[in-house]
């Protein structure tokens, strides 16, 4: 195991594991059906020549530097080299408009772009009059482009080219070694569920201590294997694929393409001994499961159905810390036997050893099932402010209802409002906004948005956001989040919007699954042509009403879902529906979809 105690910088920190294990295998990117490897060597070689070939274009010491691409290795080349000459990196997400683009770049003053490729690059050139700070766009991929003359545009290579010089070691040997510990290590924006995100600055000393915290409790060594698919950009993501890559040298692979089925694939054939994933994913292979063995054979259905509730019950006494009989532990071993292992090895979960889940939290239904077919998902809650993780489920604490406990050096209290809140020495404040930093950090205190508590064991229940709380006419509070989670257990149901302030009930605006849905309505013969026409079917309309109701049997009155609405289309980060890690804006949604919020509470 490779966990380093001595505080460093990130570069320096790279370069020793570099030392340490130079022909070792760092990462894999699958390209064109083929998995190419890279060792540490040739990722100390590809930072090395594109920090020089930057420090040629004029990349100067706090310059930002914005990296606009999917996961793959270039990103990371591009994080560590701007690093290194003590620029900012700034990660932006790959959906992001134009609009949003000009937003960001302008006001972070970037003097440069790292594009993935033509699509990425062309939002650039769409707005570049009115970006006055830029000075060049570096395209990754250049595929498609060879008619393009724009003085802006450079290609990834030839930046390369230009820094594969024998002088590149020691400078950058030499500028790393200038690297303090409390100077800005990158920018990190939020989620953006309430308006524009917010960049946060991270110093080196802010990102080490959470990942010194992180790895007091959790293990990784290098025969570890992780697939890096949540976009970069997202703080904790960049801490599994750059921070703890550089603490524990374990492997990272970056998978052919961001389409979920692109991935289960890569999975099956990576096997990952370490997964982070956004509860949507985690949605995703859940319903996909259970949509899957209500089309098996008669057989297979069976034993779906005798071996679950026996695991269900299995994992429901883990979580009491409560001893299992040993008929129900020899019924749960048969059931392994005959079926869990078997779903595992479907999902490429076989050699999962940890699996986190993030960013909102998994629905009770959704992490029971994980743990009833062996895979002990945990749950994290991230504070960007603070360098990322801050609160989780150590091993052997798992808990469908908590988001575990803070990890050590983490402080934690909660408000009159019963708001989060959390201290840390390290929040330095945002980017270009310096009055923002007073009014979420007051007396070393930080407001995360969050409302929650913290239950006798010291574990942390995460309500949901205080400004999403409802609070119907007849004064009743209700979480929307636990309206939504316990719907979205529904393989039919993708997305649930619950509403209701200031109105006499719960009302949910309701998103189905394309793919489930499409597939149900198959099976009985019922025509569809578009999403529009699927989701207006009236059959598709009792499926989902059935599983309205079955969610409301296990709700109080005051939280039951009393009428609902099918969206006609999908929701979508581009139409601002969704923040880039597919968070509800909630806001917006209730302004865009106005007319249909009130025409339930009409009828």
């Amino acid at each position: 195991m490779v966990v380093r105690s001595e505080p460093e910088a990130i570069p320096k920190m790279f370069l020793k594991t570099v030392e340490e294990f130079g022909p070792s295998i760092a990462m894999r990117r699958k390209h064109r059906g083929v998995w190419k490897e890279i060792t540490w060597n040739d990722y100390r070689d590809h930072v090395q020549a594109l920090y020089h070939g930057l420090k040629q274009l004029g990349l100067g010491r706090g310059d930002v530097v914005c990296i606009l691409s999917n996961n793959r290795p270039e990103w990371v080349y591009a994080d560590l080299a701007c690093q290194s000459a003590g620029a900012l990196p700034l990660g932006i997400y790959a959906e992001s408009l134009e609009t949003e683009l000009e937003y960001l770049i302008n006001h972070h003053r970037a003097r440069f772009v790292v594009a993935e490729d033509q699509e990425q690059a062309d939002k650039v050139l769409k707005v570049l009059d009115k970006l006055p700070t830029l000075d060049k766009c570096i395209v990754i991929d250049g595929d498609g482009m060879e008619e393009y003359d724009h003085a802006v545009l450079i290609m990834y290579e030839d930046v390369e080219k230009m820094g594969c010089q024998p002088a590149a070691s020691d400078e950058l040997k030499r500028d790393v070694e200038k690297i303090s510990l409390t100077d800005a290590a990158f920018l990190s924006l939020t989620s953006g569920t309430t308006g524009k995100p917010k960049s946060v600055i991270l110093t080196h000393q802010s990102i080490l201590a959470m990942a010194q915290s992180f790895m007091g409790v959790e293990h990784y060594d290098r025969t570890d294997q992780l697939i890096s698919y949540v976009p970069l950009p997202w703080i904790v993501e960049r801490c599994f694929s750059v921070i703890f890559h550089f603490k524990a040298a374990y492997q990272i692979h970056f998978p052919e393409s961001t389409e979920l089925d692109v991935l289960f694939q890569n999975m099956r054939e990576i096997c990952p001994s370490v997964l982070n994933c956004t509860t949507s994913v985690w949605e995703k292979l859940c319903a996909t499961v259970y949509m899957r063995h209500q089309n098996a054979s008669p057989l297979k259905r069976n034993i779906f159905k005798l071996f679950m509730p026996i695991a269900g019950r299995v994992a429901q006494s883990a979580f009491k810390r409560e001893p299992v009989s040993l008929r129900l532990a020899f019924l749960n071993f048969l059931g392994d036997i005959l079926l869990y292992r078997k779903i595992r090895e479907r999902l490429g979960l076989r050699l999962l050893r940890c699996a986190y889940t993030g960013g909102t939290a998994a629905g009770p239904e959704v992490y029971a099932f994980y743990h009833m077919i062996g895979v002990d998902i945990r749950q994290l809650y991230s504070v960007t402010e603070i360098g990322g993780v801050c609160v989780g489920q150590h091993p052997g604490e798992a808990d469908p209802e908590t988001t575990g406990k803070a990890f050590p050096g983490v402080e934690l209290k909660l408000s009159e409002s019963n708001e989060i809140l959390v201290r840390s020495p390290y929040f330095v404040g945002y980017y270009n906004d310096p009055a923002l930093g007073p009014e979420v950090c007051k007396n070393g205190w930080l407001s995360t948005g969050d409302r929650g508590f913290i239950d006798h064991d010291g574990h942390v229940v995460v309500l949901g956001r205080l400004a999403d709380m409802i609070e119907t006419a007849n004064g009743h509070k209700v979480q929307p989040e636990l309206i939504e989670n316990r719907l979205k257990f529904s393989p039919y149901i993708k997305e649930v919007i619950a509403v209701g302030k200031a109105r006499p009930y719960i009302a949910a605006l309701i998103q189905i699954d394309r793919d489930s849905v499409g597939t149900w309505a198959q099976k009985r013969g019922i025509p569809y042509t578009t999403f529009r026409d699927l989701a207006s079917k009236p059959e598709v309309m009792e499926l989902i009403g059935e599983a309205v109701a079955k969610v409301n049997e296990k709700l109080d009155k005051p939280s039951r879902v009393m009428r609902y609405k099918l969206l006609q289309k999908e929701l979508d980060p581009d139409d601002e529906e969704l923040t880039k890690t597919r968070k509800v804006r909630r806001s917006f949604i209730g302004n865009r979809y106005k007319h249909l919020i009130d025409s339930m509470y009409r009828e």
